[in-house]
């Protein structure tokens, strides 16, 4: 009976040894807030930009990053300076020899002021028939830590690139 018993447990064991913090990061590589949620959050100067003109470009970015911009940005506050959407993005990760998509959504927020600009992605799940996880509780019960930690690694791949495309729209004037 205690056999049966430690067999049952080791789902739950496995999957904790799968998704640990360490050094403050989900498996060392998501960086988690004081709440425990992964968030990446940077402040960029831009020197002798106006909180106007950052906006803009900030507008701008979220249009040509975005496929439909209108449905992503929820708010566009040109007094505040606040831009702040939900997106969604394709990540492939390869998993038994094929490449598979998993859709992540997220929140991402702009927040600017004369000579610098704050960019914050938060609120990541994976989306899978319909049903949405967020990314500290994914359970993929059927894989490893190392799967986890190279989807994990995938995933801070993915945004950092959504992030320094944001930096490089930040950085050049609009010629028009």
């Amino acid at each position: 009976m205690k056999l049966i018993g430690i067999l049952l447990l080791l789902p739950l064991i496995s999957f904790g040894q799968r998704i640990a913090v360490e050094n403050g990061k989900l498996n060392g590589v998501l960086p988690l807030d004081e709440s425990g949620q992964v968030t990446y959050q940077f402040v960029k100067q831009a020197e002798g930009v106006s909180q106007a003109e950052l906006f803009k470009r900030a507008r701008k970015w979220f249009t040509k990053t975005y496929k439909s911009s209108k449905d992503v940005l929820q708010v566009a506050d040109g007094q505040t300076g606040e831009l702040a959407g939900k997106g969604i993005f394709l990540l492939n990760i390869p998993w038994a020899g094929m490449g598979h998509d998993y859709p992540i959504r997220h929140a991402i927020t702009v927040e600017v002021r004369d000579g610098r600009y704050r960019t914050r992605v938060t609120d990541l799940s994976i989306e899978d028939l319909k049903v949405k996880t967020p990314i500290e509780k994914m359970d993929m019960p059927m894989v490893s830590k190392k799967f986890i930690t190279r989807f994990y690694e995938g995933l801070d791949s993915k945004i950092m690139t959504l992030v320094q495309s944001l930096d490089t729209a930040m950085a050049t004037a609009d010629d028009f």
